[in-house]
């Protein structure tokens, strides 16, 4: 999980207002939270997968003018990836560093971001007929890339409709790495390369009400679909120590590329300067289901 995905929405009416009680254009720093768990169902050539990632992220909008809102994010994460009926695993330490901005302009609201990502890994991988563990070091680094397009419409009785389309892009490197532990059958994995793309379209809805601190809170559900375009598994290319000579392929478990998306969303202003969000993101398909939740508290000044 990137230091992006706590980017800032893009404007929309509620913010408009809010930010209307304001005499001048106000800057602001963040805080977040984020957790996120997903499940793979095994096949009939490859094992299922557990994931859980937990991470942090501080931002703040540097730069500030009608219409326009840019800033930039740091955070760190750290991630366990486990084999379903295996003893095999993967943990990852990582860093984040983004850039972001947000946009108004004849009723739409855009938003982009960028981040860079650096991991370092330890894996650990059990061979069983020989009683042995081989484990191994590595490091990976990831570029992103997003780009976002909605359409606020206000409908009446404080609701907010606001259909959305939203492109994600990943580059993913992974450093080569040796195995130690199990002689002979120890692992020699080269580096690699794996991009992927996304596309996502849906429809979000807002209400908002008076709490009774006087501040106003947003309450939002989120509907849409999520679709990968590049349509295949990371592979590498590995040998045994004991036969450098004689590489082999490796591919990894190839995910649903359409799964369908709900989110829930609340945000509330503590003051007219403080408010926090809370937010909850769904993705399932047949065999793959993940769960995302995010917090974030945001001060202007």
């Amino acid at each position: 999980m990137s230091a992006t995905a706590y980017a800032p929405e893009p404007a929309d009416p509620i913010g408009k207002a809010l930010a209307g009680r304001r005499l001048t254009p106000a800057r602001s720093v963040w805080f977040g939270g984020y957790g996120n768990w997903d499940k793979v169902a095994a096949s009939g050539i490859a094992f299922g997968t557990n994931t859980t990632v937990a991470g942090a992220a501080l931002g703040a909008d540097l730069w500030h003018m009608p219409g326009f809102t840019a800033g930039l994010a740091i955070g760190a994460s750290t991630g366990q990836l486990r084999m379903a009926g295996r003893a095999d695993r993967i943990d990852a330490n990582a860093g984040h560093v983004g850039f972001y901005a947000r946009g108004e302009r004849g009723g739409f609201n855009l938003a982009s971001a960028i981040s860079y990502s650096f991991a370092a890994l330890e894996s650990s991988r059990s061979i069983a007929f020989l009683g042995e563990t081989a484990t191994a070091s590595s490091r990976a680094n990831t570029f992103a890339a997003s780009l976002g397009i909605a359409r606020p419409f206000a409908i009446g009785w404080g609701f907010t409709a606001e259909p959305f389309a939203k492109a994600d892009w990943y580059s993913t490197r992974q450093g080569s790495l040796s195995e130690a532990g199990a002689p002979g059958v120890n692992q020699l994995v080269q580096s690699g390369r794996f991009d992927v793309a996304y596309g996502t379209a849906g429809l979000r809805s807002h209400y908002q009400a008076m709490m009774p601190n006087g501040q106003t809170a947003q309450f939002g559900a989120t509907l849409a679909v999520r679709h990968e375009f590049t349509g295949s598994a990371a592979s590498t290319t590995a040998a045994l120590e004991g036969a450098p000579g004689i590489p082999f392929a490796i591919t990894g478990v190839e995910r649903a590329r359409t799964v369908a998306l709900t989110g829930a969303e609340m945000r509330w202003d503590l003051t007219t300067a403080t408010s926090f969000k809370a937010s909850y993101e769904g993705a399932f398909a047949p065999g793959y289901d993940r769960h995302t939740v995010r917090g974030m508290l945001r001060t202007g000044f």
